[in-house]
């Protein structure tokens, strides 16, 4: 979140001095897989919608989320 909103300010404030006009870049995020867990898969949900959430609130244009369990197996795919 905060590394993202780091980004976007620090960007206008080098348009600002260099008298450009505003510009917007481009944020795209990735859910880490060091996050996921394999022993209990179900905390899986609550990490990758926290991550998302912070990635939305940091201002991310686009958003790639990992899958359910970390691996694409049957359940995973389901979800």
């Amino acid at each position: 979140l905060a590394k993202l909103r780091a980004a976007r300010i620090l960007v206008q404030r080098i348009t600002q001095a260099y008298h450009q006009p505003e510009i917007t870049i481009p944020i795209f995020s990735h859910s880490s897989r060091v996050s996921l867990s394999q022993l209990d898969p179900h905390n899986n949900y609550l990490r990758q919608s926290l991550s998302t959430l912070a990635a939305l609130l940091g201002g991310a244009s686009g958003i790639h989320i990992d899958t359910y369990q970390g691996s694409l197996d049957d359940s995973s795919r389901r979800m």
